[in-house]
């Protein structure tokens, strides 16, 4: 394979074949979906607004919606680490498992700012998603965790891969690497449809 230009992901929404994605499309690219989601049928709901968030705030130098070759590289890598989480845990189960990672995210962010004022805002929202997550059985409850990125503004990839290893401690599940030939060939058709 000789990939000419470095792959790189964009924020926000795209239009069908218009050969922009974020992580979670290529994700899905590569897991053969029907459609491409950026809600993939083999990642975790939670996860996949994790990701997506992520994919969205960490490049603050990127050219328009384009993200820099070297944070797509990482945002990719986070992404590819959820791969194989769907319904890994489900019901009730999901929303406990939502709830104290978001209860953790909270935890780790409620330093960034000393003003009390400030904790106390992080400490109300993060009440707020775990009381939703609680309550909720849909996918929205995935908010429980991805909100903390949003406050994390220079640890939000280092939180993404929190999120996954707590997600990964908390089922059980074991990581899977990505096949790296179905990688380059993801990569290789998303080079010719652009």
């Amino acid at each position: 394979m000789n990939i000419t230009e470095p792959l790189r992901l964009a924020v926000g929404s795209h239009e069908a074949g218009s050969g922009k994605g974020c992580a979670m499309n290529v994700i899905s690219w590569e897991n053969g979906d029907s459609t491409i989601s950026d809600m993939p049928a083999c990642v975790d709901p939670m996860l996949a607004r994790v990701v997506q968030r992520v994919n969205d705030a960490l490049c603050t130098h990127r050219d328009g919606d384009m993200l820099c070759p070297s944070c797509s590289v990482e945002v990719l890598r986070l992404a590819h680490r959820t791969v194989g989480t769907a319904a890994v845990v489900s019901g009730l189960e999901a929303q406990r498992v939502y709830v104290r990672i978001a209860v953790k995210c909270a935890r780790h962010v409620s330093h960034l700012n000393d003003d009390p004022r400030v904790k106390a805002a992080v400490a109300a929202e993060a009440a707020a998603y775990a009381a939703y997550a609680a309550r909720a059985a849909d996918a929205d409850a995935a908010e429980a965790a991805a909100y903390a990125a949003a406050y994390a503004v220079g640890e939000r990839l280092s939180i993404g891969h929190m999120v996954v290893d707590e997600f990964l401690r908390l089922t059980g599940h074991v990581e899977r690497t990505p096949d790296p030939d179905v990688t380059a060939e993801a990569v290789e058709r998303m080079l010719v449809a652009s």
